[in-house]
């Protein structure tokens, strides 16, 4: 759980973190099966086995879970990706497989990323979701292109990553 999400009462006991994980997995479980919109905190609290108060005592509403997922899913890419140390003795051709590799092991063990990544632009919340998300990637790949390029000038480099984190979302 991020602690930089406005939370209405940030949970201070173990029991109070362990349910909000327990909210947030459930959302994002519902969010990947029915999508956002047909999502409501009602299911999400069944889903996660808790009462309608309980989630209202720590979130305070939809848009509120889709926030804290984000953040959630931009601390765990920004591990992912600081994980992915450059290697001298490899070629960027061995990176970019290592980042697909990654990233597809990190989307099939979180389906609702899939739901705010790829977002809605027609629904502002999930937009916004999704765009500090895309933005956390093209930053991390964009980094890895400089370790490998480092004489690429910065803005075909941004734009390498742009064109690579396209690719894997058309796959």
């Amino acid at each position: 759980m991020t602690e930089d999400v406005n939370l209405r009462r940030v949970p201070r006991q173990t029991r109070g973190q362990q349910r909000v994980s327990k909210i947030l997995s459930a959302a994002a479980e519902l969010f990947a099966e029915i999508g956002y919109d047909a999502a409501t905190t009602n299911a999400i609290a069944a889903r996660a086995e808790t009462s309608i108060g309980s989630l209202y005592q720590f979130i305070t509403n939809k848009d509120a879970i889709l926030e804290a997922l984000s953040n959630q899913y931009k601390a765990e890419l920004a591990e992912l990706f600081s994980s992915l140390s450059p290697n001298p003795n490899s070629s960027v051709e061995m990176m970019f497989g290592q980042i697909v590799d990654t990233v597809a092991a990190f989307y099939a063990a979180r389906p609702g990323f899939q739901v705010v990544f790829y977002g809605s632009s027609a629904d502002d919340e999930l937009a916004e979701a999704a765009d500090v998300l895309y933005q956390t990637i093209i930053a991390s790949i964009d980094g890895l292109i400089d370790f490998y390029m480092p004489g690429l000038e910065p803005t075909r480099r941004t734009l390498s990553a742009l064109v690579s984190v396209k690719a894997v979302k058309s796959l």
